[in-house]
């Protein structure tokens, strides 16, 4: 859904090339759909971060800036930034005042891998790898090239292929970020020799961004690795932090940094010192000079203005600890996971829930009275009985039903068993009121300008205040600031004050829990502490999204399609890498898995060379480095997919005895391979030929 706003921004500006939007009490938004001509930081406000993109839509050519703050989506790949645009990407782009709020890299073609990046903590001889990430996230894969060179404790970036009909998982590409280290060196050292001081600018910040990033996943994974782990991620940060040192050094680009994000638990005003608890990690403190940038909402502040229990991101010197940038955050914040799945649950039907058209009344003097409801969406029809607890409102504001409700836009919440209605409201807009709706995506309990975010359903954020006056409610009944919640779906009859001074004010903030969300995928990767201790693993989607679940004792686990040789083990000890999640829900705001159902994947690979080929029952034979022999059928009716560097779509008589198999993907019980992926080289082998 978060996809949805920008590619209804896509298809507005289709015709013109750009669509105006004004968010509440926000400057102008502009909506622009083009191609990328260039990304230049070679320009005096680079040393600050900035970008300037130019982009050729249909109206000419459009200039604007990208900055830290700008989003940058690309399908299939997590934590992407502006460094990953490029000349000719096709995006759709939100522009505030010249710069970008968010950017949405179009694919020229159907997403079929996606980038994963963090660091291989386990390699298995020359076949597979375990990657982790800052998030705890894990993949394990077999890996078609890069294992020769990469140790356990390296940061990479995986390209991860899944196929969609087996549910194999390759690594076709590895790239270490030791060698995205040389080329911005490179770079550098091309910006010295022809002395452009604003190029040397942005990449030494570029330098200093990338080293950080590096030390910061670093840092937290080798703090919480296991024993056996902790020691090379510990020789791997040490090595890290001595080759971006002597860069940094060397192009004056500043001083080994990291990040750490968490709450502020403590704060000396004498000493300009503060304390910061990361999430399950060691708390960290940082010293606060007058040159330390502050900033809360692109506006700096000052050290008095920080805040114990406020939400912080800080980069800080790991020789001396002091701080070089902390950027507050407003209030707690739904992680990326959580808003991609409640953003997706608004565009399913809530059984309690219904917005549309008032199409019949049965207002009886005597027996149960009776609204009929057209859903705006589906067109189906809803007929809802009132009863004394039923609370009716016009405009946000208590009232009776009437005969004046008949064809007026109303949302209803109900008893899906009894059809009892709980509560109506009518969404007729009001002089100096305006609706809202989508999931809370960050608040602060307590009464402060813009310390209440919401996300609509188009993925944008929209800031607000709630103040005293402020109503809330929860399924019908009035509820104070204490019982909102992350992640709370904001109804349709919420409404806020658009003039109001500073952010808009709300005045009623209308709130349903949200739904389970549906999960299908396969689990590529579990972390465990202890038997019988929950679980935590990481889902790869059809859709190559990542979700990460926690599996405990009360998650029911079901098992489909018995396997020989397998059984599922009841409770989080049963759960192991391979595992497909046929379906099943879990909360999307604690990401606790509630009931999967699941079945294993029947896969088996192989890797070696052809030896020989039969065309007439479509089968050939592969002989491994040890002599073993596997036979795999090609059926014609269910082919393979088979492709070499270069080339896909190959048959099965594009194939040669002599050809190197990088990996083959079968079903073990019937040898029906899945996919061959073939090495460029064939080799000059006897084997048994052709038949």
């Amino acid at each position: 859904m978060a996809k949805l706003g920008i590619i209804a921004i896509i298809l507005a500006v289709t015709l013109a090339g750009q669509v105006h939007a004004a968010g509440p009490g926000q400057s102008p938004r502009i909506g622009l759909f083009g191609t990328v001509t260039e990304v230049s930081g070679n320009h005096p406000r680079a040393v600050a971060g900035e970008t300037d993109i130019t982009l050729k839509t249909e109206s000419g050519l459009v200039e604007f800036s990208a900055t830290e703050a700008t989003t940058v989506r690309m399908p299939g790949r997590d934590g992407s930034s502006v460094e990953d645009l490029a000349p000719g990407d096709h995006v759709a782009v939100l522009v505030s005042d010249g710069r970008a709020i968010s950017i949405l890299v179009k694919p020229s073609r159907p997403v079929r891998s996606r980038h994963f990046t963090g660091v291989v903590t386990s390699v298995v001889e020359d076949w597979g790898l375990t990657i982790r990430d800052g998030q705890g996230r894990q993949i394990s894969a077999t890996a078609l090239t890069g294992l020769e060179t990469i140790r356990p404790g390296e940061l990479v970036t995986a390209v991860l292929d899944q196929d969609p009909e087996s549910g194999a998982l390759l690594i076709t590409a590895l790239q270490p970020a030791l060698k995205t280290l040389g080329r911005i060196r490179a770079a550098l050292e091309q910006a010295e020799d022809s002395n452009e001081e604003s190029k040397l600018a942005a990449l030494r910040q570029r330098l200093a961004d990338h080293s950080s990033r590096h030390l910061t996943v670093l840092g937290r994974l080798s703090q919480q690795a296991s024993p056996t782990e902790q020691a090379q991620l510990q020789q791997a940060l040490q090595a890290a932090r001595d080759t971006y040192g002597e860069s940094l050094r060397r192009f004056n680009a500043g001083p080994i940094s990291a990040q750490v994000s968490g709450l502020v638990t403590s704060i000396d005003q004498d000493l300009r010192r503060i304390t910061v608890q990361p999430k399950g990690l060691p708390a960290v403190e940082v010293a606060v000079s007058r040159e330390t940038g502050i900033n809360f909402r692109g506006r700096s502040i000052g050290f008095s203005q920080l805040d114990l229990a406020s939400r912080v991101i800080v980069r800080y010197d790991l020789e001396n600890r002091s701080a070089s940038q902390i950027q507050v955050l407003p209030g707690e914040t739904l992680s990326r996971q959580s808003a991609r799945a409640l953003l997706s649950l608004l565009s399913i039907d809530d059984p309690g829930e219904i917005t549309g058209a008032v199409t019949g009344l049965d207002l009886a003097a005597t027996g149960p009275q009776r609204i009929t409801i057209q859903d705006s969406a589906t067109g189906s029809t809803v007929v809802l009985t009132l009863s004394e607890k039923s609370l009716i409102l016009g405009a946000g504001r208590p009232t009776s039903v009437g005969r004046d409700f008949l064809d007026q836009q109303v949302t209803a919440i109900f008893d899906p068993a009894s059809l009892e209605l709980a509560e109506l409201d009518t969404l007729v807009e009001t002089t100096g009121r305006k609706f809202v709706s989508g999931i809370v995506h960050s608040f602060v309990s307590k009464v402060a300008t813009g310390n209440l975010s919401i996300m609509t359903r188009e993925g944008q954020i929209q800031t607000f205040s709630r103040t005293e006056d402020t109503v809330i409610r929860r399924d019908g009944r009035q509820v104070s600031i204490n019982e909102v919640r992350l992640g709370d779906r904001v109804r349709a009859n919420s409404r806020y004050f658009p003039d109001s001074i500073g952010a808009p004010a709300l005045d009623l903030l209308s709130l349903r829990s949200p739904n389970p969300a549906p999960i299908r995928g396969i689990i590529r990767g579990v972390s465990r502490q202890a038997p019988g201790q929950p679980v935590q693993v990481t889902v790869l989607t059809s859709k190559l999204e990542i979700v990460t679940l926690t599996i405990d004792g009360d998650t029911q686990l079901n098992q489909l399609n018995q396997a020989p040789g397998f059984k599922l083990q009841a409770g989080p000890d049963g759960i192991v890498d391979g595992l497909r999640i046929k379906n099943g829900f879990y909360d999307p705001i604690s990401g606790r898995a509630l009931r999967l159902f699941l079945e294993p994947t029947h896969i088996s690979q192989t890797r070696g060379e052809i030896t020989a080929i039969g065309r007439d029952d479509r089968a050939i034979t592969i002989t491994t480095r040890s002599g073993e022999t596997v036979r795999l059928m090609l059926p014609d009716s269910r082919p393979p997919k088979i492709s070499r560097r270069g080339q896909r779509g190959l048959r099965l008589q594009d194939l040669q005895v002599g050809d190197r198999v990088r990996v083959a993907i079968y079903d073990p019980s019937t040898k029906r391979a899945h996919r061959l992926v073939l090495g460029a080289e064939r080799s000059a082998i006897s084997g048994q030929g052709e038949s």
